[in-house]
């Protein structure tokens, strides 16, 4: 009986620390940018519950880099829009600052 509960002790241990492993190296892939990787659930209920957190974070900030990249987005084409703005009414301004002397036929 006592075989029997070491054995099944160590089985757990094993089943608990290759879990935790997965999650490991899924939160280290979720740190270089990876939101995809793959996470196995587990059917250790506490392991479980860590795995949908986990998966829930990942999740959360996929969608918050996809809102900033299209901010960034949006703000370099709002940048790009002031700026040729800019360039017309300097543009503008240049033409209207010329004076045209009939006389002679010069601008100045």
């Amino acid at each position: 009986m006592l075989l029997g509960s070491i054995a099944v002790s160590g089985w757990t241990s094993r089943r608990i620390i290759r879990s935790l492993s997965d999650l490991t190296r899924a939160t280290q892939q979720l740190a270089q940018g990876d939101f995809q990787f793959p996470v196995k659930t587990s059917a250790i209920q506490e392991v479980a519950t860590l795995t949908q957190a986990y998966q829930t974070l990942a999740a959360e900030l996929e969608q918050a880099e996809q809102l900033r990249q299209h901010y960034h987005s949006d703000l370099e084409q709002e940048v790009a829009q002031k700026t040729a703005a800019l360039q017309e009414a300097q543009a503008i301004a240049l033409l209207g600052s010329l004076e045209l002397d009939l006389e002679h036929n010069v601008i100045t």
